[in-house]
């Protein structure tokens, strides 16, 4: 059985990381040499850096072949979050997949 906090831990790393790829998103809209100075462009580099600290702390007491799967977990909530505050239409392939990967990361993490 995993350890309860490592899971945890990865799970808030995808949730960190899915918002720091939003902000990456919403900093691309700015001209490629004024990107990297932009507050999201800031703030998604330093979640990033924060779910880095998180996966490490994970594997402090996991396995990395245990916790390595669940970071998949990270499609689904940027499909969330890209749906709620870009409005992009997540048709039902989308949501397949997702559920595909959601199955897989089960699969993998109880064996």
């Amino acid at each position: 059985m995993a350890d309860i906090t490592a899971l945890g831990f990865v799970v808030a790393s995808t949730i960190v990381s899915s918002f720091g790829l939003l902000l990456f998103k919403l900093a691309s809209a700015t001209d490629m040499k004024k990107m990297f100075f932009t507050k999201h462009f800031i703030l998604g580099g330093l979640l990033f850096l924060a779910s880095g600290v998180l996966i490490i702390l994970a594997l402090r007491t996991e396995e990395l072949s245990t916790i390595f799967p669940i970071t998949a977990l990270t499609y689904l909530w940027v499909m969330m979050l890209s749906m709620k505050f870009l409005k992009e239409v997540i048709n039902k392939w989308k949501i397949t997949s997702v559920l595909l990967i959601i199955i897989g990361i089960l699969l993998v993490t109880a064996a």
